[in-house]
């Protein structure tokens, strides 16, 4: 009489290499990532990073655009810069940095409108050009 074959017994579904050393009441949570969500996830946070930069950079120009409008006796309109130009140029010291120029509006005697410029390189000011305007009051008389 022939002896009934008996399957090997089935590991458990977290495997028998681990059944011993279960512990009770611990979770475990396994991340099964693929190389294309990793990807995906730099790149958000490289985005979400590069956003940052260029908001604090955009910031800068705003607060020296408005140091140099109360210096100049303008009023800025609108309290904000917007980016008109983005290119790649090299600073003194021959590396490559991006350079933003901005565009704002400004005003002398509330009835006009003047565009000006403000042109970062890296996260420097360059400058801040006003176009010509009318001024408000009469110059200084010399006696």
């Amino acid at each position: 009489m022939k002896r009934p074959v008996r399957a090997a017994p089935m590991a458990n579904r977290r495997g028998a290499a681990y059944h011993d050393r279960t512990l009770i009441g611990t979770k475990t949570l396994i991340v099964n990532l693929a190389l294309t969500d990793v990807l995906l996830l730099a790149a958000l946070v490289l985005g979400a990073a590069l956003f940052w930069r260029a908001q604090r950079i955009r910031e800068t120009a705003l607060r020296v655009t408005r140091r140099h409008c109360e210096r100049e006796e303008v009023l800025l309109l609108d309290q904000t810069v917007g980016l008109r130009r983005l290119r790649l140029r090299r600073d003194q010291g021959g590396r490559l940095r991006l350079w933003r120029l901005y565009e704002f509006e400004f005003t002398v005697t509330g009835g006009e409108r003047y565009k000006g410029e403000t042109e970062v390189l890296g996260e420097r000011v360059q400058r801040v050009v006003l176009p010509p305007h009318r001024f408000t009051r009469e110059p200084d008389q010399l006696h």
